[in-house]
């Protein structure tokens, strides 16, 4: 009986073995290095975040030991008299600012509201400078878009947010302007 077709079947099943060992073993070990650096770079990140945290609150402690809440004069938002001048002028010539302001205002007033859209402030600036009068309301103005006219509805009415109407106004107004109300 001949030995070598024996022996040509035993190397090659040990050979086969050896490779499929190897190959799990480069598997396990790629993956136990991503894990590693995964790991380390999430250490790294928390650290980060609790440095920062750590930071902003010993400023917030500093900034309270500073303020003495009994040199603060008391004055209550309701009695300010200033309210109506700080809001939003929009004028028959609008500038590009006025513009901007206007769909930044709206943006920052209604964007969590379920009725808002991304474009709808600037389609809402688009239709409305064009048609300001002197003799106009906001609750007057009409929209071609019904979803457009839902939205302006709802933002005056204040569904759930603010109400534009306390914001933006037609009329000029006379006095100084006071930002406090304004956003």
């Amino acid at each position: 009986m001949n030995a070598l077709p024996f022996v040509i079947i035993f190397l090659s099943v040990i050979a086969l073995a050896w490779s499929s060992l190897m190959q799990s073993t480069l598997s396990t070990k790629r993956t136990t290095q991503g894990f590693v650096k995964h790991m380390k770079a999430l250490d790294d990140a928390m650290g980060k975040i609790e440095k920062n945290f750590f930071y902003s609150t010993q400023k917030k402690e500093g900034e309270k030991h500073e303020t003495d809440r009994s040199k603060k004069k008391y004055t209550s938002p309701r009695l300010n008299t200033h309210k109506e001048s700080s809001k939003l002028f929009l004028s028959l010539a609008p500038s590009d600012q006025m513009v901007e302001a206007f769909e930044n205002l709206l943006k920052n007033l209604y964007e969590e509201c379920d009725f808002f859209d991304k474009r709808i402030a600037k389609r809402i600036s688009d239709e409305l400078f064009p048609m300001i009068t002197e003799e106009f309301e906001l609750p007057d103005l009409q929209f071609k878009d019904q979803m457009m006219q839902e939205a302006w509805y709802k933002m005056l009415r204040g569904d759930g947010c603010s109400t534009l109407s306390q914001y933006i106004s037609l009329q000029e107004s006379q006095t100084l302007i006071y930002s406090r109300y304004a956003s």
